[in-house]
């Protein structure tokens, strides 16, 4: 059914973005989609992965997280970068130029790189190569993570039409230096 959803997760959120503690998501899967460009793809680091951390209908992330993430949308046919901290901090989203999904598997990675106290780089790769925005420049996030909660890695899918969409997944990686 329309919105239908799966999330992959761990029941205890054990990562937290601090200083001097880089920490990086890897996962490899494939999907192609059901229904024209209808299905939403989310993968990263989150802080929640219950019903509806993918907004229906296309809405993408949900609102308030602790999140680094690259997602797809209903609709769109290209990956998007999102990170922020709660609804109050700096959300930054930028639509990436990377075609999602299709036939083959795509190695989807984000990592964030505190580099003082308050503030973090976060990358964002597909199949080991930066994903680029529209001018051509690699995505790159500057997130303030002063008040970021515990994320676990997220890896998972909401359908956007009544056509079921598949998620397969290879392998799911998740690192932090402690």
């Amino acid at each position: 059914t329309d919105n239908d959803e799966i999330y992959f997760g761990m029941t205890k959120s054990i990562f937290k973005i601090a200083a001097n503690k880089p920490c990086y998501f890897e996962a490899k899967g494939q999907y192609a989609e059901g229904a024209t460009d209808d299905n939403n793809v989310i993968a990263g680091w989150c802080s929640t992965f219950a019903a509806n951390t993918l907004i229906d209908d296309g809405g993408g992330p949900v609102a308030s997280a602790t999140m680094a993430v690259i997602y797809k949308i209903d609709g769109g046919t290209v990956w998007r970068c999102r990170s922020q901290i709660g609804a109050a901090v700096g959300i930054t989203d930028t639509v990436s130029t990377a075609t999602a999904g299709g036939t083959a598997d795509q190695t989807l990675g984000v990592e964030i790189l505190p580099y003082n106290a308050t503030n973090a780089k976060v990358i964002y790769t597909l199949d080991g190569n930066p994903l680029y925005d529209s001018n051509g420049k690699a995505i790159v996030h500057d997130l303030v993570y002063t008040n970021a909660v515990n994320m676990s890695p997220i890896w998972g899918c909401k359908n956007g039409s009544g056509t079921a969409e598949v998620l397969v997944n290879d392998y799911i990686a998740a690192f932090q230096a402690r």
